[in-house]
């Protein structure tokens, strides 16, 4: 019981913070194959005893249909080269109950006939955690992000610089069924132009569980934001939650949590509503498992332009994702997404742009990627997605399909 109730604190503590944090800017995803444990594997560099350090490089060649996600009517499509080389580092101490995770990376998109949307991403994300003999467990993560931000509501995109810094701790006594655990987060993003909001964020929460079987917990969540962003009002929020994790069985989990948020400006706008954050994971059979996911968050605008009329907005946010991997042969992993994300805009003021308030888009998103070990470090990768957005507005309708194939070198 003892082992059960540490291993649901960690995963309260993980998750809490989502539940009601509306950090997020975007509901994008990667695919990282190699979580799938193919055999043949690289294990990677062991430059100590604790350290241990896997260099990687991937290179794609590939076509878009939408490089900028522009209007259905207006898409131009390019083939493009992208190169992704890295290095994830792990550092476990044994001694020192301590664990150090992270990952550097540099990736770049070069357009044959679009250079005008080449992209250079970079960045870095690290967690480290510290583990007591009398059930307390804290957790540091830390990342910055230099990308590429857009906004098809007005076709404008520029750099984006993302940085977050984040903390938390758990207890579990070993004698008790009850965990306790808390957590604060800080993330600015910010844009290399006059067009684009700074946003800056600030969390808190807390949480409680309590096991009610060996295969059960149950927990209560609470949480406060504050965000300040130049040309929109600072919003403050607040979310209280109830849920339940359990590990119904030996390879299946799953978490769940539901409640209410309110959310205020400073100008004196406020929203009552919904939220929801719940991850599941099956491991059906050695070469089956499958994977559930959604949440809601709120966004206030990013674009700074005051003719734009959207500069006091707000996005409300609702996602659900599934996926399903696959290993049909020792060497072969393959895996399947599909998400739905819906987005709501609100006017924060007493002026309401008729055509934008209210507003809804549906994003639709469906992606399949596939990788072949040729050699314990050499594997034959290939990706297809597809997406597509409905609006009421219909110029900020899209679609985009995109394919690639590739190598990539870990070792």
């Amino acid at each position: 019981m003892k082992k059960l109730v540490n291993a649901l604190a960690i995963l309260l503590l993980a998750t809490s913070a989502n539940a009601w944090e509306f950090m997020f800017s975007s509901m994008g995803w990667s695919v990282d194959l190699d979580m799938y444990g193919l055999p043949g594997q690289a294990t990677g560099l062991r430059l100590t005893r604790d350290l241990v350090v896997s260099p990687y490089l991937e290179v794609m060649y590939g076509y878009d249909s939408n490089t900028a996600l522009a209007h259905k009517t207006e898409k131009k499509g390019s083939s493009a080269v992208t190169a992704t080389a890295g290095a994830t580092v792990a550092y476990t101490s044994l001694s020192l109950n301590t664990t150090l995770s992270g990952n550097l990376y540099y990736s770049m998109d070069r357009y044959q006939s679009r250079s005008q949307d080449n992209r250079d991403t970079y960045g870095q994300q690290f967690s480290l955690r510290h583990a007591t003999p009398s059930g307390w467990s804290f957790t540091l993560t830390e990342g910055y992000v230099r990308g590429m931000g857009s906004s098809y509501t007005t076709g404008m995109s520029a750099n984006r610089d993302t940085m977050s810094v984040g903390v938390g701790a758990a207890h579990s006594a070993p004698s008790s069924l009850w965990t306790y655990n808390g957590n604060a987060a800080y993330e600015r993003t910010s844009y290399a132009s006059m067009y684009f909001n700074q946003n800056d964020a600030i969390t808190a929460g807390l949480g409680l569980g309590r096991a009610i079987s060996p295969k059960t917990m149950v927990n209560l969540s609470g949480g406060w934001s504050h965000r300040t962003s130049k040309n929109t009002d600072a919003i403050t929020g607040y979310n209280l939650s109830a849920g339940m994790s359990s590990r119904l069985l030996p390879k299946t989990t799953y978490n769940i949590s539901g409640g209410m948020s309110y959310s205020r400006s400073a100008g004196g706008w406020s929203n009552w509503g919904a939220s929801y954050n719940m991850g599941a994971g099956w491991k059906i059979s050695p070469k089956w498992s499958a994977s559930l996911h959604g949440s809601t968050w709120l966004q206030p605008s990013e674009i700074a332009s005051p003719h734009s009329g959207t500069q006091n907005y707000v996005s409300l946010y609702n996602t659900l994702g599934a996926g399903v991997s696959f290993i049909p042969v020792r060497k072969l992993s393959t895996t399947t997404q599909v998400l739905y994300r819906r987005g709501q805009y609100k006017y924060m003021g007493n002026y309401s742009n008729s055509a934008l308030n209210g507003c809804v888009d549906d994003l639709y998103m469906v992606r399949f990627a596939a990788s072949y070990a040729l050699s314990r470090h050499l594997s034959l990768v290939a990706s297809t997605q597809y997406q597509t957005v409905f609006s009421d507005i219909k110029q900020k309708e899209y679609d985009e399909y995109s394919a690639s194939l590739g190598l990539r070198l870990k070792y």
